[in-house]
């Protein structure tokens, strides 16, 4: 994940998560892309003419998405990449699923899903909003850095913990728009770890499940959030 980019997710016709769908903490927002049981359902331009049932996948949700950026640029051109992410993030449209245990409101007011991102996309919220949106100024980054812990990372489930502290001189006026990890670490199996990072302002973000069959060894791993949007990043931040 790159935070320049958009991560898009799929949603059902019954608007629920895609089980093909890949949540996560960077997920910005979902986008139709259809079920399994929606496999005949989405039709696209066939080669030659006509139309065609072309199947399900983020493969479709990502140009539903794109289609919605277009629609803003072309209302409101000085928008950045940044001000289309941000509008996403307050006009998304929030998603009741009771099975969804990864939803949270952080500390700004926002909510977000691994599962949804920010919520369903809106185009009609989305291009309304743009035609008033206030530009973002300059960006800013922050830069913390822990020292060397110097740890062993237990094998039976231990939890290990490190924090930064942004202070107030750093972050002053500054608000999260998103946070990228960088661990250097040694690890021969990178799908047994668990990671969190939670924010000053007590908001959680799993960075990396555990559990996981990918028994790739591990050495630098970058891992990124948006759920802190908003968020002040001053206080500690704790992974």
């Amino acid at each position: 994940y790159t935070r320049v980019t958009l991560t898009v997710g799929a949603v059902g016709k019954n608007r629920k998560h895609s089980t093909y769908s890949t949540p996560g903490a960077a997920v910005v927002v979902v986008g139709p892309g259809g079920d399994q049981e929606d496999l005949s359902q989405l039709m696209t331009a066939n080669l030659g003419g006509g139309c065609t049932s072309s199947g399900t996948g983020t493969s479709f949700a990502a140009p539903v998405v794109s289609g919605v950026v277009a629609l803003m640029l072309h209302a409101r051109p000085e928008l950045t990449w940044r001000d289309v992410q941000g509008i996403f993030a307050v006009t998304s449209q929030r998603v009741d699923d009771s099975t969804d245990t990864t939803a949270t409101v952080n500390g700004a007011g926002i909510w977000h899903s691994n599962f949804y991102g920010f919520g369903i996309v809106d185009a009609s919220a989305a291009v309304d909003t743009a035609l008033t949106w206030n530009l973002v100024s300059d960006e800013l980054m922050i830069s913390v850095t822990t020292e060397e812990l110097g740890q062993v990372i237990p094998n039976d489930g231990t939890t290990i913990s490190s924090s930064v502290t942004v202070d107030e001189g750093q972050g002053q006026g500054v608000l999260v728009e998103s946070v990228a990890i960088f661990l250097e670490l040694e690890h021969s199996s990178r799908g047994d770890l668990q990671v969190i990072l939670e924010s000053p302002e007590g908001t959680q973000s799993l960075l990396h499940p555990g559990r996981r069959p990918e028994s790739q060894d591990v050495e630098r791993w970058k891992l990124m959030t948006v759920r802190n949007w908003g968020e002040s990043p001053v206080g500690d931040w704790k992974l």
